[in-house]
């Protein structure tokens, strides 16, 4: 709503709750029930789009997306993102313990890396790629998966606490 269309959410101030408005901005003269019927139609199509997709992911194990990463190329001469992510997985252990990293950490790291950027895989990530990382959190904690190795999903939200 926000990236695409440009729209303002409403949240309640009370409760923080994201309610059913929204404020667009126009420039010039326009006819205030066409554009809002408009936008409120761009929206709902956008909306009915978001939970297709979300129901043909959670059709699935967060963790089957990962073997579908091997369609999603990488880098030419470095292969595909499953190709990226087993070469990750392989080193993380190594590479936190040469940090300092806590040796009880290690195994959750490990966790995290087996299921890493799993989420490029999803419908709805492929359809709104601003997703990435809030799914796979989304995903993973759907399955049970521990809320210390979800936590490193969310790509730029890395916790000091590894240590």
């Amino acid at each position: 709503m926000q990236k695409h269309q440009k729209y303002f959410a409403v949240i309640s101030k009370s409760t923080g709750d994201l309610l059913p408005y929204f404020i667009a901005v126009a420039n010039g003269a326009i006819s205030k029930e066409v554009v809002r019927k408009g936008n409120e139609a761009v929206l709902r199509a956008r909306y009915e789009d978001a939970k297709f997709f979300y129901k043909m992911d959670t059709q699935k194990k967060f963790s089957e997306f990962r073997g579908q990463l091997s369609g999603i190329l990488f880098h030419e001469k470095l292969g595909t993102m499953l190709d990226k992510m087993t070469r990750v997985e392989n080193t993380v252990a190594e590479l936190a313990l040469i940090l300092g990293i806590n040796e009880r950490t290690v195994p959750i790291i490990k966790d995290a890396a087996a299921l890493a950027m799993s989420d490029l895989a999803t419908s709805i990530v492929t359809e709104f790629t601003s997703l990435a990382g809030i799914m796979a959190r989304h995903y993973a904690l759907r399955d049970s998966i521990p809320e210390e190795v979800v936590m490193i999903f969310q790509y730029g939200k890395f916790g000091t606490n590894l240590s």
